[in-house]
């Protein structure tokens, strides 16, 4: 498994936000056979994680906007903001003053880059 490279940490909450949509209580309300993600969730992840690099690539070079990064993952992208899995801030709390390595989360989810590269 590859390591994720100059990734921010604004980066990888979302990233790590990503992975564990599936631990959501409210699941049923965005996920149907397929993750039914917000396309700002898209948008903002893409833009966080551009220069973060990949198997030696960076993700903005090989995704050309949010949407496509997460069609890649296989998320079905939807516009608006109802009945899709949005970030929510708040789940990192104090992490974003005290920058917390989600290192482990993260290379799980780029594992899947990898089945794209």
């Amino acid at each position: 498994m590859y390591a994720l490279y100059a990734a921010t940490p604004a980066c990888e909450y979302r990233l790590n936000y990503m992975m564990c949509y599936f631990c959501s209580p409210v699941q049923r309300e965005w996920y149907d056979e397929q993750l039914l993600i917000c396309a700002n969730f898209c948008d903002e992840t893409f833009h966080h994680c551009r220069d973060a690099e990949y198997n030696g690539i960076a993700i903005g070079k090989k995704y050309r906007n949010g949407r496509e990064f997460c069609e890649a993952q296989q998320f079905q992208v939807i516009p608006g903001h109802d009945g899709c899995f949005q970030f929510d801030a708040k789940v990192f709390g104090s992490a974003h003053t005290n920058v917390i390595s989600y290192t482990g989360l993260v290379l799980s989810f780029v594992a899947v880059l990898s089945t794209t590269l």
